[in-house]
């Protein structure tokens, strides 16, 4: 998989971004992604534009160019 694109972010990536927010069923559910190939996997929800490791990507107002960003 080139991209995943959610809302929400994973538990673990979560607790990274807003370490007070609870994790639920979905942010678990979506752990279960992280055991996939990918390339880049994008968010919005937690409404700030921050790349957490090079491969998690929060977006909010910014535009994501690609690789050479």
């Amino acid at each position: 998989v080139d991209y995943i694109v959610t809302h929400c972010a994973s538990s673990a990536i979560q607790a990274i971004i807003k370490p007070a927010r609870e994790r639920d069923l979905l942010t678990d559910f979506l752990s279960e992604l992280e055991s996939v190939e990918y390339e880049k996997w994008f968010f919005g929800h937690y409404h700030v534009d921050r790349d957490i490791d090079g491969k998690h990507i929060a977006l909010f107002d910014r535009i994501w160019k690609g690789v050479s960003e």
